[in-house]
């Protein structure tokens, strides 16, 4: 027999449908009220190179299949392993971490106060990566294997594989000004790949990307690690 969700696993499978809608309408709120920032940081007409609304996006989508995923496993009373769906999850959740990361460590400067203080900042760099976070260390039931904390590094790997080998070789622009690159630490022309600078963070984008993959990686098994004290591996009893 197929063995039944208990009174707990519903309970968190119901309380995760809550949240997972909550992130869906945040996402939602953050990328409109972020199309209509023209001019700004992030400007609304380039909005969809940018990967904080990427990862954003990818977290709305991850939270979307859970929350069909979910509703039939209330249905049928059992949950499917489902692997390549909690890898992107996973993902998904390691992409917003990094994105509220890399925002209030690097980019808060270059942002002005206006857009700090607004909905459209605090959505898509802060509410949303929260929520994100939270759904799967909480909500995630299923123990997360520590080699699978790798699958963090996707989403910003295929990132840099299209602002290098998509955007660059079409000629595409970041904003107004006609930016080649959507951040300062991959802008090649004016950091270089291998240079070291007399400022803080004046080194080459080799050395940036080598940071951001450890931060990535580091982000990746700290979630795993605490969905694994959430939700541990139950031990098979062994009768005498």
């Amino acid at each position: 027999m197929k063995a039944t969700l208990s009174q707990a696993s519903r309970a968190r499978l119901f309380l995760g449908l809550i949240w997972k809608v909550a992130i869906i309408l945040f996402g939602g709120i953050g990328l409109l009220l972020n199309l209509e920032n023209a001019g700004g940081f992030m400007d609304g007409s380039y909005l969809f190179l940018y990967f904080t609304i990427l990862s954003n996006i990818a977290m709305m989508a991850s939270s979307f299949f859970f929350l069909v995923i979910d509703v039939a496993a209330l249905e049928t009373g059992r949950e499917n392993s489902l692997p390549f769906f909690r890898l992107f999850r996973l993902s998904s959740a390691v992409g917003v971490a990094l994105t509220m990361a890399v925002f209030f460590a690097f980019l808060l400067p270059s942002a002005g106060p206006g857009y700090v203080e607004s909905l459209a900042n605090l959505s898509v760099h802060l509410i949303v990566p929260v929520l994100g976070i939270l759904d799967f260390v909480v909500f995630e039931g299923k123990p997360t294997a520590f080699p699978k904390a790798f699958a963090g590094l996707a989403f910003p790997l295929l990132y840099l594989l299209f602002v290098y080998g998509v955007a660059r070789p079409l000629g595409l622009s970041f904003d107004l000004s006609g930016a080649k690159v959507p951040y300062f630490f991959l802008d090649d022309e004016a950091l270089g790949w291998f240079s070291f600078g007399s400022g803080n963070l004046d080194f080459g984008v080799f050395y940036w990307i080598l940071l951001l993959s450890t931060i990535v990686l580091a982000l990746s098994f700290l979630l795993v690690s605490l969905q694994r004290l959430f939700h541990p591996r139950k031990r098979k009893s062994h009768s005498a």
